[in-house]
């Protein structure tokens, strides 16, 4: 999937898993996956501090409603006990909470500004996003 589409591959490079067949992305995809992302980055990074509380909570809200589906998967492709599914389910909801918190007291942006310095002008500083990050991960099924 890139950029919300499904999109078909010609790399014969199947894995075969208990979740299902899948086929590792060329680096076209990887190419695409990644100009979606910076495209995706342009709206999130404009975004309001409330909105993007507004999106982690609805985010959180579809996670609760697909929890069981969410668990038996990781469970199948982990091979961890109900227990640990659930408590990694309930830590990743737990992090997201954080965020959105986060994003109530605006502390993250760490804004200043430095004034009535003689001869020179207001400093002000904020921290804004800098984009998406790839994170390459090894997985538990191959």
């Amino acid at each position: 999937m890139v950029g919300g589409q499904w999109c078909a591959t010609s790399n014969e490079s199947k894995i075969e898993t208990p979740l299902g067949t899948f086929v590792d992305a060329n680096s076209e995809q990887i190419s695409q996956a990644v100009a979606a992302a910076v495209a995706g980055n342009y709206r999130y990074a404009s975004s309001s501090l409330r909105e993007r509380q507004t999106l982690l909570q609805y985010m959180v809200e579809e996670l609760e409603k697909d929890k069981l589906e969410i668990v038996e998967a990781y469970q199948s492709e982990s091979q961890l006990p109900e227990g640990r599914a659930m408590g990694e389910f309930g830590r990743t909801l737990a992090q997201i909470q954080q965020f959105i918190t986060l994003l109530e007291t605006g502390e993250f942006l760490q804004a200043s500004l430095t004034t009535n310095v003689e001869g020179t002008p207001d400093l002000r500083k904020i921290m804004h996003p800098l984009g998406p990050v790839v994170v390459f991960g090894a997985s538990n099924c191959a």
